[in-house]
């Protein structure tokens, strides 16, 4: 707790300082590891663009979340 956002941004400093402390005397990593992003371009033929339209907006995703939850599905282990 504090007064003022000095001492909120102190207060959070220690208190991660403290938790970084913490995990590694546990031997836990403190922050979780980033993916890092890949990319590749996909080509693919042009009657497909209106059902990869019209399953995406039905779905509000984006054409990319789609491809990657197939991959995903696809590649899965069985």
């Amino acid at each position: 707790m504090a007064d003022s956002i000095e001492g909120l941004e102190k207060e959070g400093q220690i208190s991660l300082a403290e938790y970084v402390e913490t995990c590694t005397e546990e031997g836990i990593k403190p922050f979780k590891n980033e993916e890092k992003l890949k990319s590749f371009t996909l080509r693919y033929p042009g009657w497909l663009e209106a059902r990869l339209n019209a399953i995406t907006t039905a779905n509000s995703i984006s054409k990319n979340q789609f491809i990657l939850q197939l991959l995903e599905k696809e590649l899965a282990p069985r």
